[in-house]
C-alpha cells in the first residue's frame, strides 16, 4: 500500500507540473504514476459483485422519502419534530400505526378514530400519504387498506370543515365573475 501511495503522490507531482508549466507530454507518465503502478501494487482482485445499480435504486428511494419528509415539513410537524432523521428513525412507526391500524382492524368503522388522530396532530391527507411512504417496511400496513375504507376517509375528510394552524399550498379559488 505504501508503494502505492507513493507512486499516487509522484502523480500528483507529475500533475502540478503539467498544469503549472503546459509540458503536456509528462501526460502519459502522469497516467501511469497516478492509475497503473497503484493498481499494479495493490494486486487485488474484485472479490464480490459491482452493486452500483442496486445503490442507485436505493439512493433513488431515499431522494424520493426526501421529497416527501420535505413537504410534511412545512405542517405542524415541523414544529414538534427536530429534524427529517428524528422524525424517520422515532415518530414514522407510530404516526402509521395511528393512522392505519384503525381503517385495517375496524374498517370503516376507524375513519372517526383516524380524523380525530388527523385533527388532534393537525395532519393532512397529504402527510399521511408521506408517512405512509416514508414507513417502507416489509409489512405494508397501508396496503392491507380497502379500497371501500379509503374512499370513505376521503368522503369523510372533504365533508368536515378542518381549520389548520398553518396555510396549505395549491389552495383552489373558485371562479372569477366575468367583468
Amino acid at each position: 500500500m505504501k508503494a502505492a501511495m507513493g507512486a499516487i503522490a509522484h502523480g500528483d507531482v507529475a500533475e502540478k507540473t503539467i498544469q503549472s508549466t503546459g509540458a503536456w507530454s509528462l501526460l502519459p507518465t502522469q497516467a501511469m504514476l497516478s492509475c497503473a503502478i497503484p493498481s499494479h501494487h495493490m494486486n487485488g482482485h474484485l472479490r464480490s459483485m459491482i452493486n452500483f445499480p442496486a445503490w442507485l435504486g436505493k439512493n433513488s428511494t431515499s431522494t424520493n422519502a426526501s421529497g416527501s419528509s420535505s413537504s410534511s415539513d412545512r405542517t405542524l410537524i415541523s414544529i414538534w419534530l427536530p429534524d427529517v432523521t428524528t422524525m424517520a428513525c422515532d415518530y414514522i412507526e407510530p404516526l402509521q400505526k395511528a393512522i392505519t391500524m384503525p381503517l385495517v382492524q375496524k374498517e370503516c368503522k376507524g375513519v372517526r378514530e383516524v380524523i380525530n388522530f388527523y385533527n388532534h396532530y393537525a395532519l393532512t391527507k397529504e402527510d399521511a400519504e408521506s408517512i405512509n411512504e416514508l414507513a417502507t417496511w416489509p409489512d405494508q400496513k397501508a396496503a392491507k387498506i380497502e379500497t371501500k375504507v379509503k374512499s370513505a376517509l376521503t368522503r369523510a375528510l372533504n365533508k368536515e370543515h378542518r381549520l389548520l394552524p398553518f396555510a396549505q399550498e395549491g389552495v383552489v379559488e373558485g371562479r372569477r365573475e366575468p367583468r
